[in-house]
């Protein structure tokens, strides 16, 4: 990583939720913990399906935005999927979460909200299956 490469990265202790009467304060080192304990039960909602994320990068009160197409190489163990978008009337990369290391780099890169399509890149047969009774 070059220096101007690491200004980039926030280091995992910067503050992402002030502490409030819901609870105390909560850092990113926090929130990526937390993600890798819900991840048995999150990531195979998520597998084979694009993901759209909500950004804040500059903390929970700066600035939200959200990401759906990337014009950047993601880390390699991130998967991408290139599909046709209607509305840019062009092909588009979207990425995937089917691993625990995009789930924790999601939290590096000040994702607070993960909106998963309700449709996949790998569908299911829909070839109906026939049971035979005896």
């Amino acid at each position: 990583m070059t220096g101007s490469d690491h200004k980039s990265v926030k280091p995992a202790a910067i503050l992402s939720w002030p502490k409030s009467k819901l609870g105390p304060a909560i850092t990113k080192r926090d929130y990526a913990a937390y993600l890798a304990a819900v991840s048995p039960h999150l990531l195979p909602h998520l597998k084979d399906r694009p993901i759209t994320l909500i950004r804040l990068p500059g903390g929970l009160r700066a600035q939200r935005f959200y990401q759906r197409h990337w014009n950047f190489n993601p880390p390699p163990f991130v998967e991408t999927v290139d599909l046709f978008s209607e509305h840019r009337k062009e092909d588009g990369t979207y990425i995937l979460c089917n691993n625990l290391a995009s789930l924790l780099w999601f939290a590096q890169i000040a994702n607070l909200d993960l909106h998963a399509w309700l449709s996949s890149t790998n569908p299911p047969s829909l070839t109906p299956t026939i049971r035979q009774t005896i």
